[in-house]
């Protein structure tokens, strides 16, 4: 049996000419046109890894009233809503994929790699992490690589990047970096991706950004990340942050804390400072039981009692 007796499941997305009709299980094609050239006899080096995926519901929780925390702040995804409407937007999801080296190609031979159509290249052209909208059918319909906008030096360790204003003098250059393990959330109303970077910052180290998105023309977005907001989360990796619990506006509870998951079983969870400067962090030792947490009856998020 799974954790507490519950076993995993996959949602699978409703079908629009039946509502009560689900359809199975659907692969998600990315473009990668811009990064890499494929034939027509090969599919591209990568369809992704390490997919973080969150809906952009404003009410995810059926509150249905003005007196909770809101999920998401209107600003977080404002250009999202310019570009496919208000209405839609709260029936889409927003995720997030490394493309890198990762082919599972190992012990195949060449004839089984042209059988599948692997792609002859052997390693990824360029690696990046890609910001993908789905709509409520889980079908991309827009897609942005994550930039590194670098208004402050970034990394410890062999691979710096020097803080760099652009020629003109305004703003800041923006480059691409690896985002590996990536994983979103929402702290506060803002939208965060918790990550590793090793050639930045070493492989033993967490980091974490509020992800900043901005409407280019009619239809297209761009992503980015500051590395002036860049802070590290001691010690570990694949460090999973929870922070959404509604709670009550001005009523300084669970709400507003960000929460580390620190043992799954029981799952226990640790409250983390979150700085307001780009300096390393220690979770605190104040533990809290998930099911302490006063979820309101009309969620759909549950626990087991008997965990």
């Amino acid at each position: 049996e799974y954790i507490r007796g519950k076993l995993p499941f996959i949602i699978n997305p409703r079908n629009d000419s039946d509502s009560d009709n689900k359809t199975g299980p659907t692969k998600i094609c990315i473009d990668t046109s811009e990064w890499e050239t494929v034939d027509d006899a090969h599919r591209p080096f990568s369809d992704g890894q390490n997919p973080s995926f969150v809906s952009l519901a404003h009410d995810a929780y059926n509150l249905h009233d003005d007196h909770h925390t809101p999920r998401i702040e209107k600003s977080t995804i404002q250009p999202l809503e310019e570009i496919y409407g208000s209405d839609e937007i709260d029936n889409m999801f927003l995720g997030l994929l490394l493309f890198g080296d990762s082919q599972c190609r190992w012990n195949m031979s060449a004839k089984v790699m042209e059988e599948y159509h692997f792609s002859p290249l052997l390693e990824a052209p360029q690696k990046r992490s890609m910001v993908l909208i789905l709509n409520g059918s889980m079908e991309p319909v827009g897609q942005a690589v994550l930039q590194l906008e670098l208004d402050k030096t970034w990394g410890e360790k062999r691979k710096r990047h020097n803080k760099k204003k652009k020629e003109n003098g305004e703003g800041y250059e923006r480059i691409i970096v690896e985002l590996d393990d990536a994983r979103l959330f929402f702290h506060n109303g803002k939208l965060h991706v918790l990550y590793r970077n090793g050639p930045s910052f070493g492989y033993d180290k967490q980091l974490q950004n509020p992800i900043h998105i901005t409407k280019v023309g009619e239809d297209k977005f761009e992503a980015y990340i500051k590395s002036s907001e860049t802070f590290s989360v001691c010690c570990g990796r694949n460090i999973a942050f929870i922070s959404e619990t509604p709670a009550n506006k001005g009523s300084g509870g669970s709400g507003s804390d960000l929460l580390a998951l620190t043992w799954i079983d029981p799952v226990t969870t640790n409250v983390v400072d979150h700085p307001m400067a780009a300096v390393d962090v220690d979770v605190t030792d104040t533990k809290r039981r998930l099911q302490e947490i006063i979820w309101p009856t009309s969620t759909s998020a549950s626990t087991n009692e008997n965990g």
